[in-house]
Parts: C-alpha cells; sequence; structure tokens
C-alpha cells in the first residue's frame, strides 16, 4: 500500500486513496450503484497509466527537443 502510495505520487495530483482505495465499497445514494463498479480492472488500468505516463511523456519531450535541433540545422545549413 505505502509502495503504491509512493509510486503514484510521482505521478503528481492523482490522489490513489480517495479515487480507488476510499471507494471500493461506496455506492451511489441516489440510486445504490456501486462508484467503483470493475475494481480489478480499475486497478489494473491504474497501474498502467502510472507505469506508461511518464515513460511516454519523457518521449515526447526527448523527440521534441531533437526534432528542434534539426530544424534549426536545416535552417541555418541553407
Amino acid at each position: 500500500m505505502t509502495l503504491m502510495k509512493v509510486i503514484v505520487m510521482t505521478i503528481g495530483e492523482i490522489d490513489y486513496n480517495t479515487m480507488l482505495v476510499d471507494n471500493l465499497r461506496a455506492e451511489n445514494p441516489s440510486n445504490g450503484a456501486a462508484l467503483v463498479p470493475y475494481t480489478e480492472s480499475s486497478f489494473v488500468f491504474m497501474c498502467i497509466f502510472i507505469f506508461a505516463m511518464p515513460i511516454i511523456l519523457m518521449n515526447l519531450l526527448v523527440s521534441n527537443g531533437i526534432l528542434r535541433r534539426v530544424i534549426i540545422i536545416i535552417i541555418t545549413s541553407r
């Protein structure tokens, strides 16, 4: 639990406890439906998001920097 909390904190403003843990058994008062109807798949998608999003963002940042340098090189070589 603590390890998951630390990993989620590296992402930023996602509050793991209030999103998933506190709402596992909670129900909507108006119709009685569960707030987190698919608990296992919710945890799986949360873990995939937590591990994939930093990798994707870093790849986008690196490719953006490389693209800028290539464009500068092409412009200055004319």
